[in-house]
């Protein structure tokens, strides 16, 4: 997988921990690097942002350009071409999510021309990531594009979550409870060898795969923070996107599939 341009995008101001962090996948993959600030109400002091970027030795162009980050992402997106998008993303509480939507997300819910990263702004590294699959929507594409990206930087490990509370909800109104009970253990079974499967068909190898119960949406961005990821990696094309997003506190990457 190749990373030849890298948009590195700041909707307000520079934040120094997303500088270092889209350096290290520049460095990872040789990419070209292409800066846009959009300028909101501060004036942003190009040289100071020159000299940090000369000390970090990147291979970057800086462009600063007045607010309106759909119009502007998308002229550079159709000018440069970035195989990946990088824009800090404002930790929220999930609760909080509810009510307040950072632009961010407001412009990717019709956005899937590449891939794209959230690092948190407290990230200035990524280390450990997860990548989230499922079986009945997901590519091998999906998988192979999120895994040769995020392993080149990062420990990378896959989960699966069977949301067996949906299942018996359906099942149990019109099965026995034994045969119900049956069906929903036969089904959580099969969710996790086609995940396996599906991996194996992408990489040719085996990895690990974390396997856990419950709505995926809300327990997997649960279990990736608690158990100390620092990216949750979900496909660009999921019909929840935005739910996972809403519901996760660290560092999401959308991938395309």
């Amino acid at each position: 997988m190749e990373l030849n341009t890298i948009l590195l995008v700041f909707p307000e101001q520079v934040v120094e921990n997303t500088l270092y962090l889209a350096s290290k996948f520049t460095k990872a993959f040789n990419s070209k690097l292409i800066i846009l600030i959009l300028e909101k109400k501060e004036h942003q002091n190009e040289e100071t942002i020159k000299m940090k970027l000369n000390q970090l030795n990147l291979n970057y162009q800086l462009f600063i350009e007045k607010n309106g980050i759909k119009d502007k992402i998308n002229q550079y997106v159709d000018k440069y071409l970035p195989d990946l998008i990088i824009i800090p993303h404002e930790k929220i509480d999930p609760m909080v999510h509810i009510f307040k939507h950072p632009a961010t997300e407001k412009f990717v819910e019709k956005f899937d021309k590449t891939h794209i990263l959230f690092p948190i702004i407290e990230a200035k590294d990524i280390q450990k990531s997860i990548i989230y699959i499922d079986p009945d929507s997901d590519n091998e594409q999906y998988i192979k594009a999120s895994f040769e990206i995020l392993s080149k930087v990062s420990h990378t490990e896959f989960i699966y979550a069977f949301h067996e509370e949906y299942f018996e909800y359906s099942l149990i109104k019109t099965h026995p409870e034994d045969e119900a009970k049956r069906i929903i253990k036969e089904l959580y079974q099969e969710g996790i060898e086609k995940s396996k499967q599906l991996i194996a068909k992408a990489l040719n190898k085996e990895v690990t795969l974390k396997v856990i119960k419950g709505d995926p949406k809300k327990e997997v961005p649960f279990f990736a923070l608690k158990n100390g990821y620092d990216l949750l990696a979900i496909n660009i094309h999921h019909e929840d996107k935005k739910s996972f997003i809403e519901n996760s506190e660290i560092s999401i990457g959308l991938f395309k599939g």
